[in-house]
């Protein structure tokens, strides 16, 4: 508990690259219940995972990130910034004072998904907010004091490769903010480093876009057990019975890639 960074302060004219972390369970009273950034701040923050931190106070903001605008230079990649909170605006990102001529804040290939808003004595009362420069809840999906692409925000944002839909987390209110398999944030990144935050080689399948977020999904999907695993487990081995069904084919290579320890749902990498 901090009154600003509850998790990491990031105190002024600070540069630091923060990339592999999780910052869960933190809470500051004023600004950046995850991590909080200074004026003159020049840091990357870099496939990590930002979730159920708080800005709590009446003052509150910036669940996730929160940060002072004068003179910023933030990039925010290939991160989540989910189940958030905060207290006034901006539950996944709030800069006060920020200045589109003086300072830049960018998110690129992730995935910010929050809680609803907490106060209740403003105008708008509990509502979703995932990104402010304001403490008036006039903040829509568009503005100039930031700079996102390739994400998936809740309610959307002016932007190029925008998503808003429910990124489809394992599950969110246990909180595992892995991706199942019919995330609409599957590749749709445009970059990401070669390994995800669990170590899973990215982009899975080699060849193709990487995923949004921390995570890569990195498991095996229907399609891909019913054809290339069919192939390679089924063929390659011999299992195909002459007189088989299809349905037989597929459960037999179910089977073996189970006895194989690649279980359906299992990391590849």
């Amino acid at each position: 508990y901090a009154e600003d960074g509850g998790g990491i302060h990031c105190a002024n004219s600070c540069s630091p690259t923060l990339s592999n972390l999780i910052l869960k369970g933190n809470e500051a009273e004023q600004f950046g219940g995850g991590i909080y950034f200074d004026v003159g701040s020049n840091a990357k923050v870099s496939q990590s995972l930002i979730v159920e931190n708080s800005a709590s106070g009446a003052n509150g903001n910036g669940g996730g990130i929160g940060a002072m605008g004068l003179f910023l230079d933030i990039s925010v990649q290939n991160s989540t910034i989910a189940k958030n909170e905060a207290w006034e605006s901006g539950s996944g990102i709030y800069v006060k004072d920020a200045n589109p001529s003086t300072s830049n804040f960018a998110v690129i290939n992730s995935i910010i998904w929050n809680e609803k808003l907490k106060g209740d004595n403003l105008s708008g009362g509990q509502m979703y907010q995932e990104i402010s420069s304001k403490e008036d809840r006039t903040s829509g999906i568009s503005d100039s004091n930031f700079e996102i692409s390739y994400s998936l925000v809740r309610n959307g944002w002016s932007g190029s490769g925008i998503l808003s839909e429910d990124p489809s987390f394992i599950d969110y209110d246990n909180g595992d903010y892995r991706l199942s398999i019919d995330s609409p944030a599957i590749g749709v990144a445009s970059t990401s480093p070669s390994r995800d935050l669990d170590g899973t080689k990215r982009p899975y399948p080699s060849g193709t876009k990487p995923d949004l977020g921390a995570y890569e999904q990195g498991m095996l999907t229907e399609n891909e057990l019913d054809s290339s695993f069919v192939s390679k487990i089924i063929y390659d081995q011999a299992l195909l019975d002459a007189n088989a069904t299809a349905e037989q084919a597929i459960a037999n290579a179910k089977n073996l890639a189970k006895a194989e320890g690649i279980e359906e749902g299992k990391t590849m990498g």
